[in-house]
């Protein structure tokens, strides 16, 4: 075990790597309280997941971001002009079709590999309460890349009121450094009583 790490363990079906589980994938609730962690990380996790369960788990983890927090994830993702790449691809040709939006490798195992629509994985996201940062393209469809995977960067927004109170925070201090002649805010200080002696 890695120092100042904790690991809990989900048993979570899945019909490749865990088909006697005991827990459905749209059950699942990660083992931590809301807006509780800075970044997540999933590494070819969702390469072998339905959307439906994907789904799922990104509204799970919404939950346990905090605002702002991000999230590191790697898919297999088409579009209609990375769609011939894909079908044709040297690795993991995704040459067969199990709905609208996902296409997989293996005809008795869609989990070995399985890409989505990139539009879908957006709307997924969205809907999640997420946005994408960034899409770097890997290298599995045959292009050149540096990473095998697709990688996407997602983040939970900033809570609305809380930008707000950030944004008059900010306002106010600005406007009581141009009041302070020497920039700073700073409280006049008293000057002490001065006493004379009568005549």
């Amino acid at each position: 075990m890695a120092a100042g790490f904790t690991f809990a363990h989900l048993d979570v079906i899945n019909d490749r790597y865990n088909p006697k589980g005991t827990v459905a994938p749209e059950s699942a609730r990660f083992p931590a309280r809301g807006a509780q962690f800075d970044f997540c990380c999933l590494f070819s996790i969702f390469t072998h997941f339905y959307k439906e369960d994907i789904q799922h788990y990104l509204y799970e983890i919404r939950r346990v971001l905090k605002p702002g927090g991000l999230v590191v994830a790697t898919w297999f993702l088409y579009d209609d002009e990375r769609l011939p790449k894909a079908i044709g691809s040297p690795v993991y040709p995704m040459a067969h079709r199990l709905d609208e939006v996902t296409i997989y490798k293996e005809p008795s195992d869609p989990l070995r590999a399985i890409a989505f629509d990139e539009n879908h994985v957006r709307t997924i996201v969205k809907n999640a309460g997420l946005e994408v940062v960034r899409i770097d393209r890997g290298k599995w469809a045959g292009e050149e890349a540096v990473e095998f995977q697709d990688f996407v960067i997602l983040r939970r927004p900033e809570d609305r009121v809380r930008v707000q109170l950030r944004s008059l925070a900010g306002r106010a201090k600005r406007a009581l450094m141009r009041r302070a002649p020497s920039g700073r805010c700073s409280a006049a200080r008293p000057r002490p009583a001065h006493h004379g002696r009568g005549r």
